[in-house]
């Protein structure tokens, strides 16, 4: 509004555009304006017209273009620009234009705001942190698992280390991970991060390739688990046999909530993927046994 108010003042002195132009860039700044946006607003003073305040614009506002954009995303993040365009009907060019003029940035096919406020740091690395907490893959120090407790094999598990070992030939002895890892938790009956230590120290491996393992395979426990690991499966074929109602029959026997470990420290219990036993289904797993065609609930009285 400033320079308008300088334009009109040149015009009124009888200055060219031109000369107007050169003027605001000695003062201003070279880019500030240009000569033909000065020459827009002398005709515009030529023909009488002096309001210097921006005119109704016809079309959609901006800030509603806007507003809507936002909306579609929040509803699916996943859309691409075309979908963009179809729901809201605006013109492609003009959907680029707000998506940089709101800060989004597409990331693995997700949009999502490319640069956050003070504030959205703290709330997300909130949300994200208590996430972690709940999936097995992130491990945070705790008075049963952390590095500093120590973890040894017993005489018997190293005996079969050794002989697990001789099977593979130099230099692939990484192979027998999975092997030691169950050695591992059998012997005490879960996971702790310092078997995982013990067990790349002995592969002579970094802790890294242990931890990707332990944390890929749901066969591996990474937190305490109960004498008992009740494993359900509802998958597809077990489901249709009605295995939701195994999983209430088995969470009420054992006072035992999906996911949990019962007081008494006797029951875990856990929904799984599809256990292999489909032409028995439903079935589910207790410790290392199946229990399939269940038709009964007198498994749980």
């Amino acid at each position: 509004m400033h320079l308008r108010h300088v334009m009109l003042h040149c015009f009124k002195k009888g200055n060219s555009a031109k000369d107007t132009t050169g003027e605001i860039f000695t003062v201003y700044g070279s880019g500030t304006t240009t000569i033909r946006t000065v020459g827009n607003w002398f005709k515009k003073f030529r023909a009488g017209n002096f309001e210097l305040k921006d005119e109704d614009r016809s079309g959609r506002p901006a800030t509603t273009d806007t507003d809507i954009i936002k909306t579609v995303l929040t509803e699916n993040p996943r859309y691409s620009v075309r979908e963009i365009v179809d729901a809201t009907n605006i013109p492609k060019t003009t959907v680029h234009k707000h998506l940089i003029k709101i800060g989004y940035a597409n990331r693995c096919e997700v949009w999502v705001p490319h640069l956050l406020l003070p504030q959205d740091d703290t709330i997300n690395a909130d949300k994200y942190c208590n996430q972690l907490d709940q999936l097995k893959a992130a491990h945070r120090d705790s008075e049963v698992d952390n590095p500093s407790i120590s973890f040894e094999f017993n005489e018997a598990n190293k005996k079969r280390i050794e002989a697990l070992l001789k099977i593979y030939p130099e230099g692939h002895k990484r192979g027998a991970m999975i092997p030691l890892l169950d050695l591992a938790q059998r012997q005490h009956g879960w996971l702790p991060i310092s078997a995982m230590h013990k067990v790349a120290e002995i592969l002579n491996v970094p802790r890294m390739r242990v931890y990707e393992v332990a944390t890929f395979y749901t066969m591996f426990n990474r937190r305490p688990m109960g004498k008992y690991h009740v494993q359900i499966c509802t998958c597809t074929p077990c489901w249709l046999r009605d295995s939701d109602s195994i999983v209430e029959a088995v969470t009420k026997a054992t006072n035992c909530k999906v996911g949990e470990m019962s007081a008494d420290k006797l029951f875990t219990v856990s929904e799984v993927e599809c256990l292999g036993a489909c032409a028995n289904a439903p079935m589910f797993q207790v410790n290392d046994d199946y229990y399939v065609s269940i038709i009964s609930r007198k498994y749980f009285i």
